[in-house]
Order: structure tokens, then sequence, then C-alpha cells
């Protein structure tokens, strides 16, 4: 056995006996899972999934009509806005008559990977801690599929396993940049689920399960405690704008740390720039002003049906031109309704005492530093 092998038990160990007094991040995470809410991730307020229409399907070269190369098939795509830079690689997947098809990890993925943590919530995952920075998570493939089909989305065995697939072998590379706009020393990058597997075990209720690790960037935030819940009832709507209206409400739900319960009394207002929330929902941030006007309608429309907003009133816009960028954009505003807000209150109520749980197990961990270090 190496060294690092004897660190790495030693460390799993040691972080074994201090969960058995003071619970693990994973423990926390499970725990908090309340039913009628799906989780809030504060990596789901980034665009780990891209959605732009030329991403989604098969990868290929594109001809015209006459059968002219247009446009080289490029499996690499980056995609930057202020700050942030996302770099999402495509995987090659074995088609049934042995050939190989290039996809990225987009829709059906995104809602495949966030279904999975929405197992947990419901019991039907389990989530365990093996080392500061590693999760796994185990769970049936039947399971998932029927979670799909009880919110309204449902997904054949095919569409599933491809996804799974594909968020096994698909890396996606998250880069940081400081003010000068220089990479933070630590990128997270990896594929989405690692080290995927089917368990075989002489115990039925184990035998056939599914079980991965997950991507460094969402490890972080259960370690972190960087995680919200919001009611079903909000989340599982329909409309052209589904994937920008649930980015607001990720990233408000993010954003209203200290909320009071009737928030509308004192006038809390959330804003926010078009572009971000494209670029949040997998979007290119740049847009043509049509294209934009449409989507804040049917955005409004649709927090203003969820309750989100009280009336058509609390949410306005105003184009500006982003000098930085030179291109217009959308300032946004909207003030969320007393319901939203008591909603809100008793996420913080839940965070607030998580936040309490994850300090109580950091001082023990750095009480080993001969061990985590």
């Amino acid at each position: 056995m190496t060294d690092d092998s004897k660190k790495s038990d030693a460390q799993l160990t040691e972080i074994h006996q201090i969960s058995s007094y003071h619970p693990d991040p994973a423990t926390i995470f499970v725990e908090s899972q309340r039913n009628g809410y799906t989780n809030s991730l504060r990596s789901f307020t980034i665009p780990f999934f891209p959605q732009d229409r030329d991403k989604i399907g098969k990868i290929e070269d594109k001809y015209d009509d006459e059968g002219k190369l247009i446009e080289k098939a490029s499996y690499v795509y980056t995609l930057k806005h202020k700050n942030l830079t996302i770099k999402y690689h495509a995987v090659a997947i074995e088609t049934s008559n042995t050939e190989q098809e290039f996809y990225f990890a987009t829709t059906n993925e995104q809602l495949v990977f966030q279904s999975i943590i929405d197992l947990i919530s419901i019991g039907e995952a389990s989530l365990r801690m093996e080392s500061d920075d590693d999760f796994i998570v185990t769970f049936r493939v039947n399971s998932l599929r029927e979670y799909l089909d009880s919110i309204g989305k449902a997904r054949n065995g095919k569409v599933i396993n491809k996804a799974l697939e594909t968020l096994e072998r698909s890396t996606v590379e998250v880069e940081y940049h400081n003010s000068e706009n220089k990479a933070e020393s630590l990128t997270m990058s990896g594929t989405y689920l690692q080290s995927a597997k089917k368990l075989k075990s002489s115990d039925p209720m184990k035998n056939g399960m599914y079980q991965a690790r997950l991507h460094p960037h969402f490890a972080r935030d259960i370690i972190n405690g960087e995680y919200r819940f919001i009611e079903d009832t909000y989340v599982h709507v329909r409309g052209k704008s589904y994937a920008l209206y649930n980015q607001v409400l990720h990233k408000m739900r993010h954003h209203f740390t200290n909320a009071s319960a009737k928030m509308t009394e004192t006038r809390q207002v959330f804003h926010f720039d078009l572009s971000d929330i494209f670029f949040s929902s997998g979007f290119r941030p740049d847009f043509a002003e049509a294209t934009a006007r449409r989507n804040i309608m049917e955005l409004k429309k649709l927090l203003l049906e969820s309750e989100v907003i009280e009336s058509k009133e609390d949410f306005s816009y105003q184009r500006f031109l982003d000098k930085d960028r030179d291109v217009v954009d959308f300032k946004c505003s909207l003030i969320p309704s007393i319901k939203w807000g008591k909603s809100q209150r008793l996420d913080n109520h839940i965070n607030n005492n998580n936040n309490e749980k994850l300090e109580l197990f950091r001082k023990k961990i750095n009480q080993l530093p001969h061990i985590i270090n």
C-alpha cells in the first residue's frame, strides 16, 4: 500500500469516527431534505449544461444543399461571460450499429443529473462522504425513471441510459477569473458522474444499484452548505422561458440570505441583467433585442402565474448598453411576493441550522491536520 493510500484510508477512518457524533456534510445534506421540495445547489446557478440549439443532439459537420462543407464539427465548446468560463467536451457514444456519434451533455443530461440529486430528497438515493471532497451517490435507475415520470418529464430507458453515459464520460471545466481577468489557481474539472458502476452484491437490496462520484464543483456545494430548497410547486412549471424562470428562482434563493417573511413590506428588490440569466441557463449571453423582449414577457408571465410576484407591476425592465461588451442588455427588477418571502425565510432558517452543524464538523476535522493536510 502506498503512502497516499494509507493517508486516504486514515482520513476516511477519522472522518467516519467524527461523523458518528458530529454529522458530516453528506449526512447534513440528506437530513435537510423535505418532501415537496427540490434542491437548489449553488452549482445550479452556473451553466453546467449548454442549452443552445446547435449544441443539442448529434454534433456533426454542416453541409450546404450541394454537399459543400460549411462548418467543421467542434467537439469542444467554450461559453464565457464576465468572470466565468465554462468549457464543455463532447463525448463519443457508440450507436446500435457500432458507429460513433458525438454529444454534449445538454437538456436531457441536466434533467437526469438534477433528478438524481432530487432522488436523495425523496429517499430513493443515498449520499455518502468518502473524503473531504468526495461524495458518492447510489440509486436504482428504475427509481430515476419513475421519478421523471412522476414530475411529468418521462424519459424511456434508452434516453436515460444515454444521458447517464454522457454524464459519465463528458468533461466540463469551470474556471473563475479575478478582476485582472486571470484564472484562479483552482479550476474544477471532471466528468459530471465519476467512477460510475453497477453494484454487484449478494444483498438483493444493493445488487444492480447505480453508483457514482459527483463532479468536484457539486461536492464543494455540499461541503460548504451552498444549497437551498424550493417548493416543487414553484419549480415544476412549463413555458417557453422555463429555463430562464428556473434560473431566476435559483439565483433569488441564494441571494436573499437574510430575507424577512414579508419581503414586500421592506421593498426588497431582486435585480439582474438578462444576459446573466441567459448565460447561467446555458445560453449564449448575447441575443437579438426582439428575442430578449419576447423572453422577458414570457418570464414575467411565469413569475406571475406561479405567484413568485403578486402583480405585473412587481416586474420591470430597462434596456441599456453594456459598454464593456458593446452590446444591448436589459436590467430587470422584481419584487418577490409575500408568499415567496415566507418560503425564503423558512429556507434561510434551515440553512442557518445547517451551517452551524457544518461548522462543528469543520472544527473537529481541523483538529486533525496530520490526517487532512
